[in-house]
Parts: structure tokens; sequence; C-alpha cells
């Protein structure tokens, strides 16, 4: 029987790192999967708020699933409800806007804190917002809505 005192230690030491790069070349894979999915996931919600400020209905079908849900407006389910609310809201604020000033990616979750611009009867009115994402399968499945503060 040989054991490990009978190999020269050359060997040993080559297979430890062997097994250690396999482990360490995985794991580097797993982080870069990851990393190439958050930034999906931001590049989706970004879409979502390039919708609103465009106005293109468009992107609904790309970026929403069929169940998607938005917390705070309960009668808003799926596409064709986002897109009437998009025209709607668009025909009352035509200078409606949507900043983005950071977003964090995390798994399927994503946050977002932005702020909404827009007149009525020439009264700018600006909203601070926290907006927290899920996406499943590539698309966003809810939206949950904070609003900070308003001026």
């Amino acid at each position: 029987m040989k054991t490990l005192c009978n190999y020269p230690l050359i060997l040993i030491f080559s297979l430890l790192s062997t097994v250690n790069y396999g482990q360490v070349q995985q794991t580097n894979r797993q982080v870069m999967d990851l990393a190439i999915q958050t930034n999906k996931n931001k590049e989706i919600v970004n879409k979502y708020f390039q919708m609103w400020n465009t106005g293109d209905s468009n992107i609904a079908d790309e970026i929403l699933s069929q169940d998607y849900v938005d917390y705070a407006h309960p009668e808003i389910h799926g596409h064709e409800s986002v897109k009437q609310s998009l025209v709607k809201i668009r025909n009352m604020f035509p200078d409606f806007q949507i900043t983005i000033e950071t977003i964090i990616s995390e798994k399927n979750k994503v946050a977002v804190l932005g702020k909404v611009f827009r007149t009525k009867q020439g009264k700018e009115t600006i909203s601070e917002v926290i907006w927290l994402v899920t996406i499943v399968d590539d698309k966003m499945k809810d939206l949950q809505t904070g609003v900070v503060s308003v001026k």
C-alpha cells in the first residue's frame, strides 16, 4: 500500500493545486454568471423607466411578465393595463420623466432610488421614490413603490 509519503512532494502539491484551482474556477464561473445576471436585471429595470420616459408601450411586452403586478397600483396587472396607464400618465403629464440616481441588484431583486418629475397646471412636482423590483425568467414580475418625499 502506498501512502502520500511515498510520492514526491512536487506531485502532491501539484495534485492539491489542481483540486483547488478547479474549485476556484467553478467559484469564479458562478460569480461571473451572477454578475452577468445582475447586470441583465438592471438593464431590464432601466428599460422599464425608459418606457415611462419615452411613452414607448412596446417595451412592456419585452420586459414584463404576463402576471406582472404593481403593488402601489393594484388595478395594474399585466401588459395591457401598464400600457393603458402609460398613455394616461403621459397625456396628463407630457413632461413626465424619471431619473435613476442609484440602482442596486442582488440575485432576482433590483432596488432603485430615483426622482419623478412632472408639471401640472404650471407647477413642477418632484417626488423622490424607491422602487423594489422582482425579476423572474428575465421579466419583471412585480414592482413595489415607496415615496420618500414630494416637493
